[in-house]
């Protein structure tokens, strides 16, 4: 038991000096190539559709879905042409750092970056309905006034590893869908980027263990009190 406590103790540590360390860390992916450049144009006519209202046709836009992707632009372009703007009378630099792939449901569906975005989440949102299930128990448990008991620390701890597992999940996730981005989105003079410094679920889970053993030892405290009365 306590050498568990110590385990998770310094596993937080550990995560916490990562998270600080890492808080302005970012993962690049070179895109090898100049990429398609961007240009403005007409949309392909199945992003529109047509209505008939007396005896005049009118276009609108289909509703769009959009695919979000973090991007880092390069330092020196390659052609030496920049996105500019004028601020008070002074050029500036435009740098983009996320961009929203929108285009219609039809097609979205067919698009691998965004199928790949969602068949990851599956084992996320899973694990998230397993977590709900102990947090309905726990609560449960509590409305009986059995908070200090071994089966509650276990539920506890199960929801610390839970969430500890969602985290990494949440990781491997990222780093699937950046590198399938990598593959299909080629934009001119930026490379595909994504952040791993958000350790929120690593923190709540191992206080959670943290918890579920300050319980335990104080079920066994009680124990021995009453044993020795």
């Amino acid at each position: 038991m306590k050498k568990k406590l110590r385990l998770y103790c310094g596993l937080l540590a550990v995560v916490l000096v990562a998270a600080i360390v890492c808080n302005n860390f970012g993962l690049y992916v070179p895109t090898y190539n100049e990429g398609e450049e961007l240009f403005f144009g007409e949309l392909p006519k199945d992003y529109e559709y047509s209505e008939i209202k007396e005896n005049d046709t009118l276009t609108y836009p289909k509703k769009r879905e959009g695919f979000n992707v973090k991007v880092y632009p390069w330092y020196r372009m390659c052609d030496n042409r920049y996105l500019l703007c004028k601020v008070g009378g002074q050029t500036c630099r435009v740098d983009i750092r996320e961009i929203s792939l929108q285009m219609p449901w039809n097609r979205m569906v067919h698009f691998k970056p965004y199928i790949v975005s969602v068949v990851t989440r599956i084992p996320i949102w899973l694990l998230f309905a397993w977590l709900l299930v102990i947090v309905f128990q726990v609560l449960r448990s509590v409305k009986r006034s059995e908070v200090f008991v071994a089966r509650i620390a276990k539920k506890l701890e199960w929801a610390g590893i839970l969430l500890v597992v969602i985290q990494l999940l949440s990781f491997a996730r990222t780093c699937i869908v950046a590198h399938t981005c990598e593959q299909y989105i080629k934009i001119m003079n930026h490379d595909i980027y994504w952040k791993l410094g958000d350790v929120t679920y690593f923190v709540i889970g191992l206080a959670l263990m943290i918890l579920s053993q300050i319980i335990l030892m104080g079920k066994e405290l009680q124990e021995e009190q009453e044993l020795t009365i």
